[in-house]
């Protein structure tokens, strides 16, 4: 990182190995949400998988997918490794945590003669725990400090937040309309993310909008990208110079996926607020649509291009659930769980807080657009349309 400052390597964390627990193994998605996590788009990427991990190799960066055990991702993770100066390599993201992620992800290092003892940086662009957790570990195993958004921070720390924060979700949720069981259920959501990663203690560094880095073979920006959390972060490559022309590479995580819709996430802020996911995830979009691109390495799948085909997509993808929402609230209004229920009757679990999470965006996007409004009653949240 280009800063007169260095970080001291953080004391090494003792982070107890274990498989992917039995209990995180979640059954395939109910066939009415598969709409929720595929949009489908006109056209396809130009140039086969394969080609995109080509490009991106004269940069020095190697895309390794890690295995995960839900499939609401989208599919595996991408763990992006880039060569450093002098030696080493860093890693943007580290998979979910447990000994068989682990086992995948030395073999990917293996595979570009590597291992996890030459890792020297380790950069987390946003705090979801399949991007996070192995971070402990390799910083464990390396010594390598870790860096994230400030906004993100508190998700990586030990209790996790939705633990920390757990009274406040219960709340909200409630107020939602969402029944006392299914709350407990969704908040199981907390025991996932204990079981699948190693919790951090500081310290750890910052990262922040248009910060500098310096690899081996490519210099980099980070931008700040809000919206799927509040603290993640893209970072747009660039060659500089050598065979081949320039090159302009974005390491988009879950800021831009080519088959999957990056999901709004249901987040209650310290405060007590909601985050409003979907209208900032938009406004970072417009931002990333503007970028002149060759290529974008997403979070989970194979790099592409045509990243404005993609946001396109989803900006219709979104526009279009809109229209279904509104139909859906009758003239006494509706709830946030009984416009989750009408769009997704058999979702339960993991899944009601994910869709909850989109509704919400959502409806934030109709009040924006003063077609629908809100009014809560008796501690209960209801909106209508206007």
């Amino acid at each position: 990182m280009k800063n007169s400052r260095t970080l001291a390597k953080p004391k090494a964390e003792q982070t107890k190995r274990r498989a992917f627990p039995r209990e995180a193994r979640l059954k395939e998605s109910d066939p009415l949400l598969r709409d929720r996590f595929l949009h489908t788009l006109r056209g396809a990427s130009t140039m086969p998988e394969r080609g995109g991990d080509a490009a991106i190799a004269r940069l020095g960066v190697h895309r390794i997918p890690i295995p995960l055990p839900f499939p609401q991702a989208g599919g595996p993770v991408n763990v992006i490794a880039v060569e450093e100066e002098g030696g080493g390599i860093a890693l943007f993201d580290t998979g979910i945590g447990g000994v068989d992620a682990e086992a995948v992800l030395r073999s990917g290092l293996a595979a570009i003669g590597s291992d996890l003892g030459e890792v020297r940086r380790i950069f987390v662009t946003h705090g979801h725990v399949d991007h996070y957790g192995q971070a402990s570990r390799v910083r464990e195993v390396s010594g390598a400090p870790v860096y994230v958004h400030a906004r993100d921070r508190r998700k990586l720390l030990s209790p996790v937040h939705w633990i920390a924060d757990r009274e406040l979700y219960e709340e909200f949720l409630r107020r939602c309309g969402v029944p006392a069981a299914s709350v407990r259920e969704i908040l199981e959501v907390a025991a996932y993310q204990e079981h699948l990663g190693g919790r951090l203690e500081e310290p750890l560094g910052e990262l922040a909008e248009g910060q500098q880095l310096s690899f081996a073979r490519c210099d980099a920006t980070l931008l700040e990208m809000p919206g799927h959390t509040p603290g993640l972060v893209c970072a747009l490559l660039s060659t500089r110079g050598g065979a081949g022309g320039p090159l302009a590479v974005l390491l988009a995580n879950d800021h831009i996926l080519e088959h999957v819709s990056p999901n709004p996430l249901l987040e209650i802020l310290r405060d007590g607020s909601r985050f409003r996911a979907l209208p900032t995830y938009l406004e970072s979009a417009a931002r990333a649509r503007a970028l002149e691109l060759d290529w974008v390495v997403p979070g989970h799948g194979a790099c592409f291009v045509d990243h404005r085909r993609v946001i396109d997509g989803l900006e219709g993808f979104y526009a279009r659930r809109q229209e279904k929402i509104l139909s859906l609230i009758p003239a006494g209004g509706a709830t946030p769980v009984e416009l989750v229920l009408s769009l997704f009757p058999r979702a339960t679990g993991l899944d009601t807080y994910l869709v909850i999470g989109e509704i919400l965006g959502n409806l934030d996007l109709l009040e924006a657009d003063s077609r629908v409004g809100a009014i809560e009653r008796h501690g209960e949240l209801r909106y209508f349309r206007r």
